[in-house]
């Protein structure tokens, strides 16, 4: 049994849904972890020392600083959402898609049809926020759309409010507003209410990581969600191919889960029950290969089956039916790379009761047939 080192900083709520997306790819592995949450003011000797000693088959990091050189030649390493800084050269990152993310907002955003267009960043050197903040200035530049001036202040050790404040009173009327995080947004938001502004009839405001937040403010506030649990199974999967002698390198990126439209792009009242669709999201994720229905999804989230297919699509980008055909197709990747290849014993571990059935949907899905696929992926 093979042991991965996971190296993180905080033990926040985003961290634990990455670590589910770690641990769902090691199951199939037969991974041992070892879970290490590292203060930035650690003596790096001492976690040198710690790190020999466990002697782990790889490391995956999320550390905002960069781990000494001898520990990076000696053990297979993959840096999940790190600062480009704290990446050794020659190994492999994987980000969240600030294009991506940038573009689910302006498709929100633009069909608001606002004077102008602007970005907030958050304060300080945060490569996430310069990139979100380029990617959505190239939206709205392809658009041919008005662009106001952005708020990316360099230095995060001071006081931003009274700059935000003079930034929000200066933006025209009606604005669209994207922001590089929810905190951000909400700033934004209480400053606009202060100078007696209309959310979203003269500002209207998406941002990034639909935190708990979102919903109890007044409008509720429109956010795109990482897939964190997405991303940390890439970088799982990245490790694995290290580990089997496969040499990979660079900046890899995984995609957005979706935006969650709420009132602050909303002008009209419409919601959309992003609970319901986190858990029959959640819900697909365990039990996908248990043969499960699009019926018992729609169960789970309750309510009728239009309502919660609506508001599944609007959350994800998939219907119901797609996505419990992309968690299997994702098992069944997995499975063949464990060295299970037989066609009727991935179509019977990955929920199907019939093989002819998973064989028509998985050339629908992949273009080929699952031989020749099979015989792709082994190359």
């Amino acid at each position: 049994m093979m042991t991965i080192l996971l190296l993180h900083q905080h033990d926040s709520s985003i961290w634990r849904t990455q670590r589910a997306g770690l641990r769902r790819y090691g199951e199939v592995q037969g991974w041992a972890f070892a879970d290490w949450c590292i203060p930035p003011d650690t003596d790096r000797r001492a976690l040198v020392a710690r790190i020999r000693t466990l002697n782990p088959d790889g490391i995956i990091s999320s550390l905002g600083w960069k781990l000494p050189d001898v520990l990076c030649l000696r053990f297979p390493l993959v840096c999940f959402d790190c600062p480009p800084k704290a990446v050794p050269e020659s190994t492999v990152l994987l980000v969240h898609d600030a294009e991506k993310t940038a573009h689910l907002a302006a498709c929100e955003l633009f069909p608001l049809r606002c004077a102008a267009y602007a970005y907030v960043g958050v304060p300080g050197d945060w490569y996430w926020s310069r990139e979100r903040g380029v990617a959505f200035r190239r939206e709205v530049a392809a658009q041919g759309l008005a662009a106001a001036p952005s708020f990316e202040p360099a230095d995060g050790r001071t006081s931003v409010v009274a700059a935000l404040r003079q930034w929000v009173r200066a933006l025209p009327r009606p604005c669209g507003v994207f922001a590089a995080n929810d905190e951000m947004a909400l700033r934004v938001m209480a400053i606009a209410r202060q100078e007696g502004l209309r959310v979203p009839q003269d500002l209207a405001l998406v941002s990034v990581d639909d935190s708990a937040r979102c919903v109890k403010v007044e409008p509720t506030l429109t956010s795109v969600a990482p897939d964190w649990e997405a991303g940390a199974f890439l970088a799982a999967e990245a490790l694995d191919q290290i580990l089997r002698g496969h040499r990979i390198e660079g900046r890899r990126t995984f995609c957005p889960l979706g935006l969650i439209s709420r009132g602050s792009t909303r002008r009209t009242s419409r919601a959309v029950d992003e609970i319901r669709v986190r858990t029959g999201v959640a819900f697909i994720r365990e039990n996908a290969c248990a043969a499960i229905s699009v019926a018992d999804v729609v169960r789970v989230m309750r309510g009728s089956r239009r309502s919660a297919e609506m508001a599944f699509r609007a959350v994800t980008g998939r219907s119901v039916l797609e996505e419990i055909r992309r968690i299997r197709f994702e098992r069944a990747r997995l499975l063949v790379r464990s060295g299970v290849t037989g066609e009727a014993a991935v179509a019977n571990r990955c929920g199907y009761a019939s093989l002819p059935s998973f064989s028509r949907m998985f050339k629908k899905a992949h273009g080929m047939c699952f031989r020749a696929w099979v015989k792709k992926e082994r190359l």
